[in-house]
């Protein structure tokens, strides 16, 4: 009597009403927790994927880095390459007029030797037919002597 009379029968059966209602929401929950595992797989298998896409994208990104770094390398090199020739050419040019100069006093001293050469020549041509003159004189005088003793 006093437990109904201060109402603690009322809020027993509310306390029992309402862990009936926690067991039951504990089950549902855990029945929610079950049908939700494998979407919470599949959720975190497709956050992998994310991941691993995204970590693709960032290697393609460095790869596109690395290759734009090549190609700048390579430019690098061919203007140090160019650089090199053009002071090599600049040595070279300012070498031509001496080079010219040598060519030119050589060329004095060719055209000298030609010369020389020509009358060296000439002379040569001279003195073979003077010796030839000299050989069918000496010829003659040997077959003249020849006559002479017999």
């Amino acid at each position: 009597f006093f437990f109904k009379a201060t109402l603690l029968q009322r809020l027993k059966e509310l306390l029992e009403t309402i862990r009936d209602q926690v067991h039951k929401a504990d089950s549902d929950v855990q029945e929610l927790e079950k049908s939700i595992k494998p979407v919470m797989r599949e959720l975190d298998e497709l956050r992998e994927k994310i991941k691993n896409m995204e970590h693709i994208e960032e290697i393609a990104h460095d790869i596109d880095n690395l290759k734009k770094k090549l190609a700048w390398s390579w430019v690098y090199e061919v203007d140090q390459q160019i650089e090199e020739q053009t002071v090599k050419l600049q040595k070279l040019k300012g070498r031509a007029p001496a080079c010219q100069e040598r060519i030119d006093r050589n060329t004095v001293v060719i055209d000298k030797l030609k010369k020389e050469l020509i009358e060296k020549e000439e002379n040569l041509r001279s003195l073979v037919g003077k010796t030839r003159e000299e050989n069918n004189m000496k010829k003659s005088m040997e077959n003249n002597i020849a006559e002479v003793c017999e």
